[in-house]
């Protein structure tokens, strides 16, 4: 992390951030992930639509609380970080796994097509990829966001790592492609933009 991190963070809690946060978070935290987010991906957001949560694992279950109920399916590509199929059975819903190939793991239009049902509500995308350390190209993402706008799909998006990346290439979301949104819940985490995984301060909105 940046030398200058630390020592702002020991001096935030010595004169001021040591007492409980509002239950969705600082203020000045939700207006700065808002900011963030129009700097660097130019997306629109406001200080309402964020909710702080400690750590990022802890957004995705109210993401599914919100949009899976008992009996729908959860779209999962897979290999995908292990706590996602545990917790969709926790909501009643059923988790339906879409594999990526190895060795470059792309997300295949005609296996995501076969996957989908009629009661498929969610599809939950983690990218860049945990564990595959993969990222999906402007034309995966367009293939996504026309299959969720067209089957009427809820897309989780866990996007913790999208400032981890080393191909130069701005993260784009999948939520700011046409008809996305509005249909669905971005989750980011500080503690992986910054290299403080300590810190456990993630959002959702």
């Amino acid at each position: 992390p940046h030398p200058d991190r630390a020592p702002a963070a020991a001096r935030a809690l010595a004169e001021k951030r040591n007492q409980y946060p509002p239950a969705f978070g600082l203020p000045e935290l939700r207006a700065a992930i808002c900011g963030f987010y129009a700097r660097r991906q130019g997306l629109a957001l406001a200080p309402e639509q964020v909710i702080v949560t400690s750590g990022a694992t802890e957004a995705l279950a109210p993401a599914r609380l919100a949009r899976a109920a008992p009996g729908d399916e959860v779209i999962l590509l897979q290999p995908a970080y292990d706590s996602y199929a545990p917790t969709v059975p926790r909501v009643g819903g059923i988790p339906v796994s879409v594999a990526l190939r190895p060795p470059a793991w792309r997300y295949d239009a005609v296996d995501l097509g076969a996957a989908i049902t009629p009661r498929t509500r969610v599809l939950m995308l983690n990218d860049p990829l945990n564990p595959a350390g993969t990222v999906a190209s402007e034309a995966e993402l367009a293939m996504i966001a026309k299959m969720c706008v067209r089957h009427d799909l809820t897309a989780i998006c866990d996007e913790v790592w999208e400032d981890v990346r080393f191909d130069g290439i701005a993260h784009r979301s999948l939520l700011s492609f046409p008809g996305m949104a509005g249909r669905g819940v971005k989750i980011g985490s500080a503690g992986k933009i910054f290299g403080l995984t300590g810190w456990e301060a993630g959002w959702l909105w």
